[in-house]
C-alpha cells in the first residue's frame, strides 16, 4: 500500500509533461493511459514501463460534481470538525472550497526503499507540480500545510 501527498490548488491549467521531466534529477516522469480516469496519470521511477521501477504515481483530479476530486474536498471539509485553531479551520475551510485540481501522488515504499533517493525525485516532481499552479499540501496522517508549503 502506499502513501498520498497530495496538492490541492485553485489552479487548474494544463502543465506540461515536459516540464515535469526536466525537474528530476534522475528516473523517469512518463504519461499511462489509465481507461475510465478524468484527467492525468503519471509515473515516476527508474525507468519508463518498468512496474517494479515505480517510486509514485500522480493523479490529476479536477475538482467538479460528481468527480474523485469533489469527494476528496468533501471529505477534507468534513474533517475539519475534528477541531484544531478555529482560525485555521475557516481559512482551511475557506481555501478547500475554491479547490478546482487535486494533484494526488501516491508514494510506493517497496520500490523506493530499493533506492532511497528515489524520495528526491519524487519531491523534485511535486515542488514542480507546486511550482507552476501553487496551492495547499495534504500528507496522510500529517495534516495540511499552509499555501508557504508549511505545516
Amino acid at each position: 500500500m502506499g502513501d498520498y501527498l497530495r496538492l490541492l490548488t485553485a489552479d487548474d491549467q494544463e502543465i506540461p509533461l515536459a516540464s515535469l521531466q526536466r525537474a528530476v534529477p534522475f528516473g523517469a516522469v512518463s504519461s499511462v493511459d489509465h481507461p475510465g480516469m478524468l484527467g492525468n496519470y503519471l509515473t515516476v521511477g527508474a525507468e519508463i514501463d518498468q512496474a517494479e521501477t515505480i517510486w509514485a504515481t500522480v493523479e490529476r483530479n479536477p475538482v467538479a460534481p460528481d468527480t474523485i476530486g469533489a469527494e476528496e474536498v468533501a471529505e477534507f471539509i468534513d474533517s475539519l470538525e475534528s477541531g484544531g485553531p478555529p482560525s485555521a479551520i475557516r481559512w482551511l475551510g475557506d481555501y478547500l472550497e475554491g479547490v478546482r485540481e487535486i494533484y494526488a501522488i501516491r508514494i510506493y515504499p517497496e520500490a523506493i526503499g530499493r533506492r532511497p533517493e528515489a524520495i528526491d525525485a519524487v519531491y523534485a516532481v511535486r515542488s514542480a507540480l507546486r511550482g507552476e499552479v501553487g496551492g495547499v499540501g495534504q500528507w496522510d496522517d500529517h495534516g495540511f500545510t499552509n499555501e508557504d508549503d508549511r505545516l
